[in-house]
């Protein structure tokens, strides 16, 4: 099929990541400060596709997508059993608290880089009472941005600090940033009634008890009566008709619209009225931040919304409400009527569950099959690549025939003779945390000690699939690691 027609864009972007330089250690432009210099590409990108031979499928995932965004209203008593599985939604279950956290070695350092101390670890797990449960069953909705969490508590549980790769930003109980307005269903309060254990439609877990509020029948009958709008543009504000409440917009919000004109979208805000309960108030947002109902992916929208993307910092788990790898992707064809799970692994494989296909790439041992395969399988934007950890959006090809990816990452993983560590360290170089480790080696068998670091992305960014490969001091390269591609459409 024919699937580009090309599309010349000049993008000069900053590709976050760190070749070691001694003789520099300015800071022109967008360059880091360190010894380090910043390679940039002038990306010609030839990779707009062209959407009529996939329209069916698309309209596919666009008719289920609200079955599965308004999932945890429709759960009854009965299902839940099934929907508290971590194959339907992902996130951790009631005994997590007593028998993971508590009945496991105390390996969670807090904000001060301490272990936990007992007695703090016991007053969070008791503070996660699932006696009862559910003691709190309601539909309700997100009033505000918010986090869900592995816990019942705002405390941060980081693995070892002084390894590569752990510590800040990587809070593993936090589990995904919930934008406000995402429907949910509570299951259970905290004993100090500050958390409530709720499902949404892509994970499961504590969210502050403030950002919800509780939905009744009328209230759902108006929310879902009309149409809907979607956010398209980042960080602009949103306030209500009558100036006191208010929220940050964000890509992938999903707002119930009153009324259209020419030049805005009439939305409504939830908030939180009497005895908890949710009531709806008016916001008028301009047409350039909102469309009302899916839209097609054009070349104007696809480019607006990446440029707002790329250079945003990464947060794992939505951390300060940044995005991760899969967030990214989530966010980004959410306006488009594509619902994706959360996490990366569920992505990889999502391709044949409502359209498309998903394929194995660990079956090519040369870059060259991998890259070729891509190209002639993938479909730009509608294409997720995976390596263990790190999902990716495939958007087409550079002005070379190379594939480029829209994602977010954090880091890339490094390693060193322990001989050359030394050397690193006090030269100053930019890598996060770097640490001894010694193993066996592949191929002979005896034990190496080599230290192992990161060189720093921590944003968002457009690269292409082999960018990584100016530098050779990395443990591997992304084009190697990938092994799954997941096309999320098929050919009408």
């Amino acid at each position: 099929m024919t699937r580009f027609f090309i599309l010349y864009i000049s993008l000069f972007l900053l590709l976050a990541c760190n070749q070691s330089d001694s003789s520099s250690n300015t800071t022109t432009g967008n360059s880091l400060t360190h010894s380090d210099k910043t390679p940039k590409e002038n990306i010609s990108w030839a990779g707009f596709p062209n959407l009529t031979e996939v329209s069916v499928s698309i309209q596919k995932h666009q008719q289920v997508f609200f079955e599965k965004y308004l999932l945890p209203w429709s759960i009854n008593k009965n299902q839940l059993p099934q929907f508290l599985d971590h194959q339907w939604i992902p996130g951790k279950d009631s005994t997590y608290a007593t028998n993971n956290f508590l009945g496991q070695k105390n390996d969670w350092y807090g904000e001060n880089k301490q272990l936990y101390p007992e007695n703090i670890k016991q007053r969070i797990a008791q503070n996660a009472d699932f006696s009862g449960f559910p003691n709190f069953f309601h539909k309700g909705i997100t009033v505000n941005h918010t986090d869900l969490r592995r816990l019942p508590t705002e405390k941060p549980g980081y693995g070892t600090y002084s390894q590569a790769g752990e510590g800040f930003p990587f809070d593993y109980f936090q589990e995904t940033s919930v934008w406000a307005n995402t429907p949910v269903l509570l299951l259970q309060l905290s004993l100090d009634r500050q958390w409530a254990y709720v499902i949404t439609s892509f994970y499961k877990g504590w969210v502050p008890f403030k950002d919800l509020a509780i939905v009744d029948e009328p209230f759902i009958n108006q929310w879902k009566g009309g149409e809907f709008a979607f956010v398209v543009k980042d960080h602009f504000p949103i306030h209500s008709s009558d100036g006191i409440s208010g929220l940050n917009g964000r890509i992938g919000m999903v707002l119930p619209v009153k009324s259209s004109a020419q030049n805005q979208v009439t939305v409504y805000l939830p908030v939180i009225g009497n005895d908890h309960k949710a009531i709806l108030k008016e916001a008028d947002i301009d047409q350039g931040n909102i469309r009302t109902g899916f839209s097609q992916m054009n070349e104007t929208l696809i480019k607006s919304m990446a440029q707002d993307m790329v250079g945003q910092a990464y947060g794992w788990g939505g951390f300060m409400g940044n995005r991760d790898c899969s967030s990214t992707i989530r966010d980004f064809l959410t306006p488009f009527g594509i619902w994706l799970p959360r996490n990366s692994t569920d992505q990889a494989i999502y391709g044949d569950v409502v359209a498309g296909k998903n394929y194995d790439l660990s079956q090519f041992h040369s870059r060259e099959e991998k890259i070729q395969f891509i190209k002639e399988k993938g479909i730009p934007f509608l294409t997720i690549l995976w390596m263990r950890g790190h999902a990716m959006l495939y958007i087409g090809n550079d002005s070379t025939g190379m594939p480029l990816i829209l994602h977010s990452k954090w880091a890339l993983k490094t390693v060193y003779p322990e001989t050359e560590a030394l050397n690193l360290i006090t030269a100053n170089y930019p890598v996060e945390g770097i640490h001894k480790t010694t193993s066996a080696d592949e191929k002979t068998g005896k034990e190496i000690t080599q230290f192992v670091g990161r060189r720093l992305i921590g944003k968002t960014v457009i690269t292409s699939v082999n960018f990584d490969q100016v530098y050779d001091d990395l443990k591997s390269y992304i084009i190697d690691d990938i092994i799954k591609m997941a096309v999320l459409v098929a050919e009408n």
